[in-house]
C-alpha cells in the first residue's frame, strides 16, 4: 500500500491508527469506510492522503501501510 499521511486537528491514538491502516489495506470502498469508524471526523480522502476534521489542520502523520 506504501505511506499513508493523516492530516488533522489532533493527534491520533494509537487505536485509530491501527483502524486506519486496516481499513486502508482491507476495505473495498475505503472512504465508506472511514466515514463509517470515524463519522465525525473524516472529511475527504485523495490517494493515501486522509483529511480529518474541519478547520485547521495542525498534525500530520505519516503511517506505514
Amino acid at each position: 500500500m506504501g505511506k499513508i499521511i493523516v492530516h488533522s486537528a489532533e493527534k491520533l491514538t494509537a487505536t485509530d491508527i491501527q483502524k486506519v491502516r486496516y481499513l486502508m489495506r482491507m476495505a473495498r470502498d475505503r472512504d465508506t469506510a472511514l466515514a463509517n469508524i470515524f463519522p465525525e471526523r473524516f472529511k475527504r480522502r485523495d490517494g493515501n492522503d486522509i483529511y480529518f476534521d474541519a478547520g485547521k489542520r495542525r498534525w500530520c502523520i505519516e503511517i506505514d501501510g
